[in-house]
């Protein structure tokens, strides 16, 4: 019994200090906090009404909003960015429709710099590279 109080007791220590130790040099930044004059809270939700599928995007519509009105630079950063859809069910082709948002802005607008960040898992860890990248 001993030995089990002992383990718990460094198990618990050892949570506290992970909770707690601080992070290293250059992974974490704190900035100042700024006041926004405006704010928008978006959603996108998908649920069935009377057994059928219903999608509301409107994260979707913004970006295109502010992609379309962007006049010098583009960041967006998506962890998934693929065209893998769930099996049984039609649902809309999202990183191929911001994939050609984002050409057809750049040749409108070539003055625009463009930045995708994205997850490695997107391109399955090296072993492919999908169409729209």
């Amino acid at each position: 019994m001993k030995i089990v109080g002992a383990v718990a007791v460094v198990w618990v220590s050892l949570m506290i200090y992970g909770q707690n130790k601080p992070l290293p040099k250059g992974v974490s930044l704190e900035g100042a906090a700024h006041a926004a004059a405006h704010v928008e809270f978006l959603t996108d939700c998908t649920y069935q009404r009377n057994g059928q599928p219903v999608r509301e995007q409107a994260i979707f519509n913004r970006v295109h909003q502010i992609i379309d009105g962007a006049e010098r630079f583009i960041l967006l950063d998506f962890f998934l960015f693929n065209g893998v859809q769930p099996k049984g069910g039609s649902f809309p082709a999202l990183a191929e429709e911001m994939t050609r948002r984002l050409v057809e802005k750049k040749q409108r607008s070539p003055q625009v710099d463009i930045v995708l960040i994205t997850d490695t898992i997107n391109r399955s860890y090296g072993a492919e590279e999908p169409e729209h990248f």
